[in-house]
């Protein structure tokens, strides 16, 4: 199919909030240090750091994320690995807009 990535995608987003409740406003809460985009880009950047040692994967777990839901998904293949990076960039837009839309909500009440 010729646009089966953004199914997978998709499915992979809807994975992240409906089985392991990485909700919008679960993102808000704990994810609010860039942690999305730094993990999604750690994600793909594996191919051209293949020789990294397991501290150094350690490292790049964003902060307060499960170490060990990060190494499962780090040692992931290729494919997957970018089909749960751009799931987290999808993350990355649900908590912008999130953030965008309390912050107009807020605007509003105090007019």
């Amino acid at each position: 199919m010729k646009n089966a990535w953004m199914i997978s995608v998709a499915r992979e987003r809807a994975e992240q909030v409906y089985v392991h409740g990485h909700t919008e406003e679960r993102d808000v809460q704990e994810n609010t240090d860039d942690q999305l985009i730094k993990g999604a880009v750690a994600l793909v950047e594996k191919d051209y750091k293949p020789a990294l040692s397991a501290e150094e994967i350690d490292a790049l777990c964003p902060a307060g994320w499960n170490l060990e839901g990060w190494r499962k998904m780090y040692n992931k293949e290729r494919k997957e690995r970018t089909i749960k990076a751009c799931a987290l960039l999808a993350a990355q837009i649900d908590l912008i807009e999130n953030i965008e839309l309390v912050k107009t909500t807020k605007t509003k009440r105090n007019k």
